[in-house]
């Protein structure tokens, strides 16, 4: 909305001006990031994904304006649940047990006959889910509680924290920009950059 539009309807006391608003969404902003900021000293996941932002409704492009679609990355910080030592995240472990291994054999990987049950049984189930999605006959089986897949399920009432960072113009649908924004990431410098 224009900033003008705006402004005409805070005169008439159907909104907050332009400013306040202004103001209100970085305070907030910033109060999320400080948030984020902690989480990310504690274990924690990142992702990201890609963005496109449309800024012109307009078919035509002015000389010299800014472009109708920005793309960008933004991150998210998620929090692990059930992490109680940052010394399980830690590489520097990982690598040392590696260092003492011997080399890993088909033996070590080999399931057992528990493993192979639930296996075939899981091969089972998605063979029926094909037919059920490619073959109109087997719609019958669609909703069946007992080719539905077992899984432990997640505790009750949870769910994940996320932390959502500031986003960035480094598009991240190729290799070069992925390994930017992780760059980004570890040095503390993801922002909004305006183009």
């Amino acid at each position: 909305m224009p900033r003008k539009v705006i402004n005409t309807l805070h005169h008439a006391g159907m909104c907050c001006s332009y400013n306040t608003t202004k103001d209100l969404h970085s305070t907030l902003s910033k109060g999320h990031l400080r948030l984020a900021e902690l989480v990310a000293r504690t274990g924690h996941s990142l992702g990201w994904d890609n963005n496109h932002l449309f800024l012109s409704p307009h078919v035509e492009q002015r000389t010299l304006a800014s472009p109708k679609v920005q793309t960008g990355t933004t991150s998210v910080i998620y929090l692990l649940r059930g992490l109680l030592d940052l010394v399980t995240l830690s590489l520097q472990r990982i690598r040392e047990r590696r260092a003492r291994l011997e080399m890993i054999t088909f033996a070590d990987i080999q399931p057992n006959h528990s493993q192979c049950v639930s296996l075939s049984h899981h091969y089972d189930l998605s063979l029926i889910d094909i037919l059920v999605n490619y073959e109109s006959k087997f719609d019958y089986l669609g909703d069946s509680s007992e080719l539905q897949h077992p899984r432990i399920p997640p505790p009750l009432n949870y769910r994940t924290s996320e932390y959502v960072l500031r986003t960035t113009t480094i598009d991240e649908g190729t290799t070069e920009g992925t390994i930017q924004i992780n760059e980004k990431f570890l040095s503390g410098t993801t922002q909004v950059q305006h183009t």
